[in-house]
């Protein structure tokens, strides 16, 4: 008996452990370092992993009833919803603690962290994504990147740009990223509000058919991985690039001399799929959710609120938009940062965010990401897009037992 309860005070005195990687687990450790120091007795310890391995690490402990678990967990949107449907019990009931909150947190990630209507997450970083672009390239190639409304005209102007900028390439991304996005600038996501699958949707063929454009124009360097994009950026391959707004935050730490905070850089919301369409897209945010197998829920719980109370903060040193919308009414969305141009930039963004269109994320949307990710490389090396999609939906079909949402 004395030896369970002395087990049981030693658990609690140790500090919390959270998993994360990337800019997402730089914000963690800073907001963690602070949190300790304002409380002793609670410290918060980070661990930095990479994204494969904190899934593969998530599923195996998950699946083993909760061993070798973190306390919290960094997951992203499109990701939680496999966990919550797969593991019912495998994160804290937060629910009660969020309430205060919901109505300000992004309608689309309050649906993903949520299931059989209770929260299952706190909804932490939105994924707000932006075009940031060189401006001394395109101004000597003479194309004014802020009068391009929609995709076409930024195909037509890359024409233009390469026959200016011979061994560059106009842009950078994410090939399975854009086809999300533009897919979201129409209003759907790979399934519809009713667990139907839309990827052989009009908008699906038109999303694909302007990545293929894009690609067969010689415009785009396709690469996955944040870091190889901004090494490309850096080691000026490339004038453009698409990416979550944290990119600016790396890439100002990387590229800019101590003693100068001015860079040829500026950022822009992404061109819109129709002209006078919505350009501004949340691309898979993050949440915060807390294991229940450790028993650190209450212990757990202030750090998070600690995390959502510094989101302001947390923007400004690391770029990571928040998910809260009130955050966006602080004065440093006002201001005009040097080293992009000394233009209110994240105001732009700021303002866009009510008419920005909704994404939904369900149980099944992780195991589409690879169908999809294989019918993108069979467009991209020729194959017809209505055709590769059909497919596509088809055999996921196969897959989920969902119905097609166009047949």
């Amino acid at each position: 008996m004395l030896a369970g309860c002395s087990g049981e005070s030693e658990a609690t005195k140790r500090p919390l452990r959270v998993w994360a990687w990337g800019s997402g687990a730089s914000a963690l450790t800073d907001l963690a370092n602070q949190y300790s120091r304002h409380n002793p007795a609670s410290p918060v310890q980070v661990e930095t992993l990479s994204r494969a391995d904190l899934y593969r690490q998530l599923s195996n402990g998950l699946e083993a009833g909760g061993v070798n678990l973190p306390d919290i967990v960094a997951i992203e949107s499109e990701q939680l919803p496999y966990y919550t449907h797969t593991f019912p019990e495998g994160f804290a009931n937060l629910t009660g603690q969020t309430k205060p909150f919901v109505e300000g947190y992004l309608p689309p990630q309050l649906k993903a962290v949520s299931f059989l209507e209770r929260v299952r997450a706190m909804p932490w970083t939105a994924g707000l994504t932006g075009l940031f672009y060189r401006t001394d390239i395109l101004e000597k190639s003479g194309i004014q990147l802020a009068q391009l409304d929609t995709w076409d005209e930024l195909i037509a102007a890359g024409t233009k740009f390469q026959a200016n900028n011979p061994g560059l390439k106009m842009l950078v991304l994410d090939p399975t990223e854009l086809f999300q996005i533009l897919l979201y600038q129409q209003g759907l996501s790979f399934f519809s509000l009713d667990d139907k699958i839309n990827l052989n949707s009009p908008q699906a063929i038109r999303a694909a058919k302007v990545l293929k454009e894009l690609n067969d124009a010689g415009l785009v360097l396709p690469i996955s991985d944040q870091a190889g994009r901004l090494d490309a950026a850096l080691n000026g391959r490339v004038a453009l690039v698409i990416d979550d707004l944290s990119f600016g935050n790396l890439l100002q730490a990387r590229s800019v001399p101590l003693r100068d905070a001015n860079g040829p850089w500026g950022v822009l919301p992404l061109p819109a799929v129709e002209k006078g369409g919505p350009k501004l897209v949340a691309l898979n945010g993050l949440n915060l959710a807390i294991t229940r197998s450790n028993g650190r829920e209450s212990a757990a719980w202030p750090f998070l609120a600690f995390c959502q109370a510094r989101a302001a903060a947390t923007f400004q040193k690391f770029s990571l938009s928040p998910a809260y919308t009130p955050v966006y009414t602080d004065s440093f969305f006002s201001s005009r940062p040097p080293f992009f141009g000394g233009v209110s930039v994240w105001q732009i963004f700021a303002q866009k965010i009510p008419s920005m269109p909704p994404v939904l994320y369900n149980n099944e949307y992780a195991r589409a990401l690879p169908v999809v990710e294989q019918s993108l490389i069979a467009i991209l090396a020729g194959a017809d897009p209505s055709e590769s999609l059909s497919k596509a939906a088809r055999q996921l079909q196969q897959q989920t037992n969902r119905e097609l949402a166009f047949k």
